[in-house]
């Protein structure tokens, strides 16, 4: 009885019960913007492998600072070589171009396998239906 109380409680208020579980399969978009901030890079990239284990489809979105994770320069990095795992992992990894050109990456600076963003892309990961999203 108490349980029912809850989630008549929780859906009046508009939000959803602890208990609420994840489907299967829903995505997730992780925003990362921390690239100088190397832990909490790492983070952002440990947490994105982590719900792609669990077979949810992942997108991670490099964007200002992040981009420069996705440069062969940062490939022998801790975060480059976590960002590599987490391609091979089948996770997304879309790379912000108008961050490319403010700090001056070109797309032959850019690792094998990453995508560069753009509206359709980008906003087609975000807005799929059920997607969560993170940022860091």
């Amino acid at each position: 009885m108490k349980s029912v109380r809850s989630l008549i409680l929780a859906g009046m208020l508009g939000i959803a019960p602890a208990t609420a579980a994840i489907a299967a399969g829903d995505p997730l978009f992780v925003n990362v913007t921390a690239a100088p901030h190397a832990h909490r890079t790492e983070m952002a990239l440990a947490f994105a492998q982590n719900v792609a284990k669990k077979d949810h489809p992942v997108t991670i979105f490099l964007n200002d600072e992040a981009v420069m994770v996705a440069t062969k320069a940062k490939a022998d990095s801790p975060s480059g070589k976590m960002l590599a795992d987490a391609m091979k992992g089948g996770i997304t990894v879309i790379v912000c171009q108008n961050c490319m050109k403010h700090y001056k990456v070109a797309e032959t600076d850019l690792v094998g396998g990453v995508k560069l963003g753009t509206p359709d892309l980008t906003q087609g990961a975000l807005f799929a239906p059920n997607t969560r999203t993170l940022s860091w």
